[in-house]
């Protein structure tokens, strides 16, 4: 283990300023690169003090930022049309990446995909669902997304069964 000095907030592991044990391999290919820690040096914490005032701005900046685009979402409506079996039963299922891409559809690219969750797991029948969405490490909020039969495919395989029945009762 490692130990870092967070210059931001991050969900699970701690708030900014403080110093956690991290794993090497995650300090050294995400939090360094990405700019979200600095290894624990003299230098390092007094650059992280001197900075200090700045960072706690960008920090608050962002909890903002997120509050705001919660809000936004919040008064959004999401709906996704998808091809059932037989009217509720969807064929597969709707994971994280269907919602990431439904979000993105609707111009929210800022939210990664690992902020997304599911809160009753993928989505396998047609119906209103609660995403929670986590914009920031102090901001969470849930989403509603409905999930509806596509009327196209649904009324094609209605027409599709009643030519075979037709089908059948010409051959009797």
């Amino acid at each position: 283990m490692v130990q870092v000095i967070l210059k931001e907030t991050i969900l699970g592991l701690g708030k900014f300023g403080e110093v956690v044990d991290v794993k090497p391999g995650y300090a050294r290919n995400f939090l360094v690169p990405q700019h979200k820690a600095l290894p624990v040096t003299e230098e390092n914490r007094s650059v992280i003090e001197s900075q200090r005032k700045d960072l706690e701005a960008k920090e608050a900046d962002r909890r903002k930022a997120a509050t705001e685009l919660a809000k936004r979402l919040a008064a959004q409506k999401f709906m996704i049309e998808v091809t059932t079996s037989d009217g509720t039963r969807l064929y597969g299922s709707i994971g994280v990446s269907e919602v990431k891409h439904l979000l993105d559809e609707k111009g929210y690219e800022q939210i990664e995909k690992r902020a997304i969750n599911i809160i009753d797991g993928p989505i396998r029948e047609v119906g209103e669902y609660k995403v929670l969405i986590t914009y920031h490490a102090d901001v969470q909020d849930e989403i509603t997304v409905r999930v509806v039969a596509d009327a196209n495919a649904t009324q094609e395989s209605v027409d599709d069964l009643g030519e075979a029945d037709s089908e059948f009762d010409t051959e009797n």
